[in-house]
């Protein structure tokens, strides 16, 4: 078994580092886009109590 060169072996730990740092951009972009569902269904729901409040106050 040969031996790796010392740029062999950076090589190599850029393109790990690169692999779990794009695993870790679909984790993040996962949790933004729910992140960003709750609002939309909390900004509904808002709408949604302020409607009947208003209409049954008014």
């Amino acid at each position: 078994m040969a031996r790796k060169s010392a740029t062999e072996v950076k090589i190599d730990f850029l393109v790990k580092e690169i692999r779990e740092l794009r695993h870790e951009t679909k984790s993040l972009r996962a949790d933004i886009n729910k992140g960003k569902g709750a609002i939309w269904i909390l900004i509904a729901i808002a709408g949604i109590v302020t409607s009947g409040y208003n209409y049954f106050i008014k």
